[in-house]
């Protein structure tokens, strides 16, 4: 179980790096507005929304790798930042490319999966 746990863990990392690099890049969009494009302020909110994302997963990944009593708690708040994404794509932009963002479905569910089980680590007796 500690193996998946890390893998999530660097899951986690990636998920961070790539929730930066899409508020950088919504934050860039709002800055330099093109016709007909969307609003600055919903830009900026994505951006927002891409921070916290990126903080808590990025969070959840130190925590888990250096082994924290809060490890779980932080992961479990990642997995759901990663359903949050999904259902975002879904009510704010309902039928646009919602298939992009089953991958965050997935992470989230998996997650969670993961992390809610009790951790009943049974030590030998070597």
């Amino acid at each position: 179980m500690q193996d998946i746990r890390k893998l999530i863990a660097w899951v986690f990392v990636a998920d961070s790096l790539l929730h930066v690099i899409v508020s950088a890049r919504s934050v860039r969009y709002a800055a330099y507005p093109r016709i007909g494009s969307s609003s600055a302020v919903g830009l900026l909110t994505a951006a927002l929304f891409s921070l916290c994302v990126a903080i808590v997963c990025g969070t959840a990944w130190w925590k888990i790798w250096k082994r924290k009593a809060s490890a779980r708690a932080w992961g479990i708040a990642a997995s759901m930042m990663n359903v949050a994404v999904y259902v975002r794509a879904n009510v704010v932009y309902p039928g646009h490319h919602w298939v992009l963002h089953l991958g965050a479905l997935f992470i989230g569910l998996i997650g969670l999966i993961v992390l809610l089980r009790p951790n009943n680590r049974v030590e030998s007796a070597d």
